[in-house]
């Protein structure tokens, strides 16, 4: 099938290389760096901002 030269493709772009997910890699201590990189910004951000969270939490709770 050929495509069109002006047709964009949207391609998906793992964090983790092919490499990486192979079921052969026995590297638990890249694996669990890797996860710690990828977990520890949402972690950062939610500490934050966790007081947003809570008063938006407690503003729909209430009934007016």
């Amino acid at each position: 099938m050929a495509r069109d030269p002006g047709e964009v493709v949207a391609r998906h772009h793992p964090v983790f290389g092919p490499e990486l997910r192979e079921e052969r890699v026995q590297d638990t201590e890249l694996m669990m760096a890797g996860a710690l990189l990828t977990v520890l910004p949402v972690i950062v951000l939610y500490a934050l901002l966790q007081r947003y969270y809570i008063e938006g939490i407690m503003l729909g709770s209430i009934k007016g």
